[in-house]
């Protein structure tokens, strides 16, 4: 890197800026990572070429999916994808699928890509990861007798074979998942065997997905292999791994598998330690939107404990109490003219009418119900307008294969560009108070306002066409969404934080709160 920057060779000096980053994700360091990434973005933007664009939007697509953030890893996803055609890239079609595949595994959805992957197996031949992918998805679509034979096709020399690559820690840490789940003892202690010295890593596959800490997949395989105290180990260090590096999606796996492990062992104390670790995972899965996960523990739901529940589930009354201080909380979001009266907790205050806050209303509404981005554009026009005319001032056209014009128009332009001074100025205040949560916040709506205007003006400043009235639509509700969003927590952090978590933007958005801890929204 030293060279190829005093050469003035940045495509060099890009390659070693990435290398360092595949280093660091895989030893767990995400603020350094960050530092790396941006740095690579842009050199980019400097170069211009879609190879460099295809690696940055890879790598954002990466963490994203390693931090929880779905809906914009999947934009991510398909970004990555048009900048690696334009690259002619082989590997990025590849590296497309296998992050498509982290994603809909999550989502439940695996089942979409089954011919994909089958087909991607005979296509890549070279790249045995992914017949790993391919077999991680028989076993979740419980296709036990595929899984079993793919699994004698990888295991034939006893993973020998299998290439000491960079993405060998991510393949290694699919196959124990498939091999714990079909009960193969011996190849369980294989994989442990082979996997212990790592237990330090990140099951980081390059440029692809990261599976978090490897001490969660040695912590499973242990569990199977009856070594419950050594898988204990193994899911502490864990949790502190995941939860260090911000892996929400991570820590919820650890959690469940953790559970699991305890409910077999049954020991004293386990029953009640299982039961607040399904809880934890339960609220980050519904706020996350992991379909997949919420779906296993709820195989688990008779032993799970209400959040906050005391350490002693013994008596009734315990439970009783627990349940009534945490009975459905009052909340207000109640429109009154121009302005829309807010209370939370105990916090209360007045905003200007925009078209996010109606579209919380109606989400906050209709409480776990999937609503169509391009339906709530449509119904969310001010008292009085017509549902077209509310889809004119948007810039949308009928569905069609056509594009559906400019993304953003004069005045959205202004208003981030204002806003995102404002956040600037914030984040530079919290970080002189010393104030992390109100720089994290800020940070966040700063990355998401950047992207969305990124995506928007192209070169010199020139407006980037849309596509679809759909994808239009999906564009233009979550950005006023997340603008609202940061309005409210400017006024109400708690609010706000409670939002973040419940509220899921995309194709289609939802009010997804916990069923165990409610709230009476008085709409």
């Amino acid at each position: 890197m030293q060279i190829a920057s005093a050469i003035g060779d940045g495509e060099r000096l890009f390659q070693g800026h990435h290398y360092r980053l595949a280093i660091l994700l895989e030893r767990g360091d995400i603020p350094a990572v960050r530092v790396q990434l941006e740095a690579n973005a842009r050199l980019a933007e400097q170069l211009r070429q879609p190879a460099q664009r295809w690696y940055v939007r890879a790598t954002m697509a990466i963490l994203h999916l390693f931090e929880g953030r779905f809906s914009d890893a999947e934009a991510l996803i398909n970004e990555a994808f048009e900048a690696g055609r334009q690259a002619e890239s082989m590997h990025a079609v590849g590296v497309v699928r296998l992050q498509q595949y982290a994603l809909r595994r999550e989502q439940a959805r695996l089942a979409e890509l089954e011919e994909v992957l089958r087909g991607s197996v005979e296509e890549y031949a070279f790249w045995p990861w992914m017949r790993c992918a391919l077999l991680h998805l028989y076993v979740e679509l419980g296709r036990r007798a595929d899984a079993r034979s793919l699994l004698e096709s990888i295991a034939a020399q006893d993973f020998a074979d299998l290439p000491w690559d960079n993405d060998w820690l991510m393949g290694m840490s699919l196959l124990s998942e498939a091999v714990a789940h079909l009960r193969d003892t011996d190849r369980a202690s294989r994989l442990y065997e082979l996997l212990a010295p790592y237990s330090e890593r990140n099951g980081y596959g390059h440029p692809e997905f990261c599976t978090g800490s490897i001490s969660r997949p040695l912590g499973v395989l242990a569990g199977m292999l009856g070594r419950h105290d050594e898988a204990e180990r193994h899911f502490e260090e864990a949790l502190e791994m995941n939860e260090r590096m911000g892996a929400r999606p991570w820590v919820a796996h650890t959690q469940h598998d953790y559970a699991a492990m305890l409910l077999s062992r049954g020991k004293v104390g386990d029953v009640q330690r299982a039961g607040s670790l399904l809880a934890a995972a339960h609220d980050t899965a519904r706020a996350l939107g992991m379909t997949a996960l919420e779906r296993r523990l709820a195989a688990l739901a008779p032993h799970m404990a209400p959040t906050d529940e005391p350490a002693s589930r013994g008596s009734d009354l315990d439970r009783a109490a627990w349940f009534a201080h945490n009975k459905a909380q009052s909340a207000t979001f109640r429109r009154e003219g121009e302005y829309w009266s807010i209370g939370f907790a105990s916090d209360s205050f007045r905003l200007r009418d925009s078209k996010g806050l109606r579209y919380l209303a109606r989400l906050l509404a209709e409480p776990g119900r999937e609503l169509l981005a391009l339906d709530l554009l449509r119904q969310g026009a001010p008292v009085g307008a017509r549902a077209s005319t509310a889809v004119a001032e948007a810039g949308l056209r009928a569905a069609g294969p056509g594009n559906a014009g400019a993304q953003l128009d004069e005045q959205a332009k202004s208003e981030y560009r204002l806003r995102l001074h404002e956040l600037h100025e914030e984040l530079d205040e919290a970080e002189a108070w010393n104030d992390p949560v109100r720089a994290e916040r800020a940070r966040t709506e700063l990355d998401f306002l950047t992207r969305e205007l990124s995506r928007a003006v192209g070169l010199g400043g020139r407006d980037r066409l849309a596509g679809s009235a759909s994808e239009r639509a999906r564009l233009s509700v979550t950005r006023a969404i997340r603008l609202a969003m940061g309005r409210i927590a400017e006024h109400s952090p708690r609010l706000g934080e409670h939002l973040e978590l419940t509220i899921h933007t995309g194709t289609y958005c939802a009010y997804r709160p916990d069923p165990r801890a409610p709230i009476d929204w008085h709409l």
